[in-house]
């Protein structure tokens, strides 16, 4: 009797996980592997739920209603294009699971993959949702998550100040830091309320370790880009979670990266006891070297995590740390033509990189980057250091291209920095005012759009204007382009 109820008992669970197996594979076509990711390297594989990843209905905002096919071709396309450059973990990557936990994460991530014309439908509309969202309750890790990807992948707008990446960023964080997820561990003793306790508690450790780290990287890159500080800390705990076996490779790699970007901007231009922050040129130079040679053994030592995104991150803080050899106030020495050659190679390589990307669905991060690989490569042309100008002007003309034909409007910010670089090949720098050097890395990028500034000022006083007002231009990178 005993052998016979074992036997009927393998017998039902055998049947049970037959059946387990055939709805999985009608629900998710594993063959597909376009769903995970379009990269070959391992550490870009995603573990999909245990649920269906395709939608059962459609949805509908305000005046905008997608039917169930666009929904699972935009959730498709997220997932296979868009969330490796921010591979966090989320509880689920099933639409209609999704729809009913966050519907603002629901909806980011269907504007973020959609074309141009979807997209500007659904701004107007999302952008209110964005703000409904962060006036309520219950803050949720899904909300962090959708305002960070918001942030990355920001809507177009035709000037800086109108973007509010850095914005939803910081409100990401701090939100982020009273849901405990900097305490993974511990997060029960910083949910506020019954239903935020609710909800943070039955996200996994690994949601909540990837989601902070994501909160460091999209922090980074928001507020290095501008020249400022972080504003953001580093502690034990973060540097830990670097080495954690949790979450995707990439992602630890780049928070790896951007840490040591970080430290960089602070050692060299941030923290020196000068009015500007910067170290004087000469340990500067010396300075540079090192940091850049830290970056060098940090790509040797992960050979084998590298996707995209990863390249990317690589060839861009390289590029910000060697902007700072850039500056006026460096003497000509053979130590600094070496790493103007160096820098001006990074650019090129960064602009071909950019070249055989799709900017459709690559985050606002990539324009910037080949935005600033063209400036540093005006600044090098400008500086007359190194003999082959004319491959200086072909790859500024590539990025001015680039950007141009990738803008969605006449008005978009991209646009505009393409005709600002084509004005700096010609306008000289008339100095009617001190150069800026207290941008850290963005420096280069500032004191040349102040050279616009005055080339513009001058246009004023040629045409009758009785003064010359720089305090009037807003110095928010691209701004003074409007």
């Amino acid at each position: 009797m005993s052998s016979e109820i074992q036997r009927l008992q393998e017998a039902l669970d055998n049947a049970q996980s037959e059946r387990e197996n055939s709805v999985l594979r009608a629900t998710v076509d594993l063959s597909d592997t376009t769903l995970v990711y379009n990269d070959p390297s391992p550490s870009q594989s995603i573990t999909l739920p245990q649920i269906s990843t395709t939608a059962t209905q459609c949805r509908t905002i305000g005046n905008v209603t997608l039917s169930i096919a666009q929904v699972n071709d935009l959730f498709k396309i997220y997932f296979a294009r868009c969330h490796r450059y921010l591979p966090f973990t989320m509880v689920t990557q099933s639409p209609d699971a999704m729809y009913s936990d966050c519907p603002l994460l629901f909806w980011v991530i269907c504007a973020v993959a959609a074309h141009d014309k979807l997209k500007s439908q659904l701004a107007p509309l999302l952008k209110v949702l964005l703000a409904d969202t962060i006036h309520s309750q219950p803050r949720t890790i899904a909300t962090v998550q959708a305002l960070l990807i918001m942030s990355t992948w920001p809507f177009s707008v035709t000037a800086v100040a109108d973007d509010p990446s850095d914005f939803y960023c910081g409100i990401a964080t701090q939100m982020a830091l009273r849901l405990g997820v900097h305490r993974p561990t511990q997060s029960h003793l910083h949910t506020y309320g019954s239903e935020e306790h609710a909800s943070a508690s039955v996200v996994s450790r690994e949601v909540q370790l990837t989601t902070w780290m994501a909160c460091f990287i999209v922090s980074q890159r928001n507020f290095l880009f501008r020249g400022v500080p972080q504003p953001a800390w580093v502690d034990d705990h973060l540097l830990n979670a670097f080495d954690d076996f949790l979450g995707d490779p990439v992602l630890r790699l780049l928070c790896r990266i951007f840490h040591t970007l970080m430290q960089a901007y602070l050692y060299v231009g941030a923290k020196a006891p000068t009015d500007s922050g910067m170290l004087a040129p000469a340990s500067r130079l010396t300075a540079v070297a090192s940091w850049v040679d830290q970056l060098a053994k940090l790509e040797a030592k992960f050979v084998d995590v590298t996707n995209d995104a990863v390249k990317h991150a690589f060839l861009t803080t390289r590029m910000g740390i060697l902007a700072f050899c850039l500056l006026d106030d460096m003497p000509v020495s053979e130590q600094l033509l070496e790493q103007v050659q160096s820098a001006k190679r990074h650019a090129c390589d960064l602009i071909e990189l950019g070249y055989g990307q799709n900017l459709a669905t690559a985050p606002a991060h990539v324009r910037n980057a080949l935005s600033y690989a063209g400036f540093i490569l005006i600044k090098i042309l400008r500086a007359r250091l190194i003999s082959d100008a004319e491959v200086l002007q072909d790859q500024i003309e590539r990025v001015r291209q680039i950007l141009s034909t990738s803008a969605p409007s006449v008005d978009d910010t991209y646009r505009k920095a393409s005709h600002i670089m084509h004005m700096l090949t010609y306008v000289e720098d008339k100095r009617l005012s001190l150069p800026i050097y207290t941008r850290m890395g963005a420096s280069v990028v500032f004191d040349l759009l102040r050279i616009c500034a005055e080339h513009r000022s001058g246009a004023f006083v040629e045409a009758g204007g009785t003064e010359i007002d720089l305090e009037g231009f807003d110095w928010n990178v691209w701004e003074c382009l409007t």
